[in-house]
């Protein structure tokens, strides 16, 4: 779409040309401004229930700069069961683009699991290595993250993600999504999910 090819123009004109001649935060400013309709929050749905959903899984982030490529991560969740409420960590490691190889460092949230499995995660500042950049690929991306979701199943798990871009260039990550499957072992053949799936 138009304001995707807008996104990744204004992100080379920044990191090509930084603080020279351009006003970048202009740009930016048009950009988001022009984005806005395609922004809207997401649903998730209803939790149906808490689940121990321990487990190394495929986690995909599609965002709303450009949903057809995700972010993937190999995750580990854990969940601890003899607290109340249950308590919930995912450790997760950005994947390369090319060969989902583990780069860069592991990015760990820990939250809470509501009874009906609903659960947040503040991941805080992330920095995501431009191999495992799917949007912009060999260039950093620096964000803020938080993900929202439940735990329904002991195979996958969905939800929001939200938070915002900041470099290369600032962009609301309001109305992302992401997605976990289940994997044992392999993660370069598995197919990633990143939004929860409809009825």
């Amino acid at each position: 779409m138009q304001w995707r090819a807008a996104f990744l123009t204004a992100v080379l004109a920044t990191t090509a040309l930084g603080a020279g001649c351009v006003d970048p935060n202009g740009k930016l400013d048009e950009f988001l401004e022009r984005s806005e309709p395609f922004r809207a929050q997401v649903a998730t749905g209803a939790c149906e229930g808490r689940v121990d959903a321990s487990g190394d899984y495929l986690l995909a982030i599609a965002t709303v700069v450009l949903p057809t490529a995700p972010v993937l991560f190999d995750a580990t969740v854990t969940v601890d069961t003899t607290v109340d409420p249950w308590a919930i960590t995912v450790a997760m490691q950005p994947l390369a683009v090319d060969g989902r190889a583990n780069v860069g460092d592991v990015l760990t949230a820990t939250g809470t699991v509501d009874a009906d499995g609903r659960f947040d995660l503040d991941f805080g500042e992330i920095t995501i290595p431009g191999a495992a950049n799917a949007i912009l690929v060999g260039t950093d991306a620096v964000a803020t993250l938080t993900l929202a979701g439940c735990t329904n199943t002991a195979e996958f798990t969905c939800g929001t993600a939200d938070g915002a871009i900041s470099s290369p260039a600032s962009i609301p990550l309001a109305g992302s999504t992401y997605g976990a499957i289940a994997v044992d072992g392999d993660l370069t053949t598995a197919d990633p999910v990143a939004l929860c799936p409809t009825e």
